[in-house]
């Protein structure tokens, strides 16, 4: 027959261990939460294309108007 004593070490025991992997699980389950945090993404500013000036357009009027009016 086992005496009272061993019984209430095992069971102290028992409860303390369960304390302890309820209060790990907790830490570490609240530790994940906080870095699974998903933090809003920075969206990269869309690269301004400015538009370009075709200066042959001007040159090739002045020279069609040129031509056709030599032709004439």
């Amino acid at each position: 027959m086992k005496s009272q004593i061993h019984e209430d070490k095992k069971s102290n025991t028992l409860s303390l261990s369960k304390n302890l992997l309820i209060v790990l699980a907790a830490v570490l389950g609240t530790s994940v939460m906080v870095s699974a945090q998903t933090t809003p993404t920075q969206a990269t500013p869309a690269k301004e294309v400015k538009a370009t000036k075709h200066h042959n357009h001007k040159a090739n009027k002045k020279a069609k108007a040129e031509a056709a009016s030599v032709k004439k």
